[in-house]
């Protein structure tokens, strides 16, 4: 029984174990008290009846508040797990929370392509810089939703990895169109002005790409081929992608 409480997710859940149980109590109460009557010489048809009668009470109004009580417990668990895996400032997955969701994706099916982004902020400290740290909160929170906005179109994991730097792990994506989402990613933060103090505040993305090649054995192999591409894009002059260590495309 404590196997099954622990398993309930929602109300239904909760009247269809209360009502196996009582169902299950009543025929046990029935035949139990049949058997009692027979062998002490009385009527095992009405002790039946008497003994269902008790337990198809009992039993519901014993279960019902264990079974409201496991469903609340776990409501509770369930939204514990996602503020530890959500990052407060943008709503996005958070590290923890970007592995734990990246990793069964990435160890399900070896055999499905799979792509990793990172996405960096082009010149951030300087936003801090010129107009303070709630004016770079902005730009992150903005960043983030505009990532957000185009990976969930593909099915995408979504993370804020550090200060201004963003996670995206997309299944199911191969490797010729990884460069058109990967530009997406890179133009929609740089299309998004931030407004704060009167003023627009427009910042860029670098973009590094990889997609999953048969020798990554881990999620980490392929986010560090993503890394690499990161810092290409950067070396090569910031707001534009690249892949393996390749520039792909700048900005206009």
């Amino acid at each position: 029984m404590l196997a099954r409480l622990t398993r309930i997710e929602t109300r239904s859940q909760a009247i269809r174990l209360t009502a196996l149980y009582a169902f299950c109590s009543t025929c046990v109460s029935a035949l139990a008290s049949a058997c009692i009557a027979f062998t002490f010489g009385q009527a095992p048809l009405s002790s039946a009846l008497t003994g269902a009668s008790i337990a198809a009470v009992i039993t519901p109004t014993m279960t019902w508040p264990l079974a409201i009580a496991a469903l609340r417990l776990g409501e509770r668990e369930r939204a514990l797990e996602l503020q530890a895996n959500t990052d407060a400032l943008t709503g996005v997955f958070n590290r923890r929370g970007f592995f734990a969701a990246a990793v069964p994706l990435f160890a399900a099916a070896p055999g499905v392509p799979l792509c990793a982004m990172l996405i960096d902020l082009d010149g951030f400290k300087h936003v801090n810089d010129t107009f303070g740290h709630a004016a770079g909160d902005k730009v992150v929170s903005a960043a983030a939703q505009s990532i957000r906005a185009v990976a969930d179109a593909y099915g995408g994991v979504v993370a804020r990895l550090g200060g201004d730097e963003f996670g995206v792990i997309v299944p199911g994506l191969d490797a010729a169109s990884l460069s058109s989402l990967s530009e997406r990613l890179r133009a929609a933060v740089e299309t998004r002005p931030v407004q704060h103090g009167g003023r627009n505040i427009r910042v860029t993305a670098s973009v590094g790409a990889a997609p999953r090649h048969e020798d990554d054995a881990t999620l980490d192999d392929l986010l560090a081929r993503a890394d690499i591409a990161l810092y290409a894009a950067k070396s090569f002059g910031r707001n534009r992608i690249a892949t393996d260590g390749h520039a792909l495309r700048r900005s206009a």
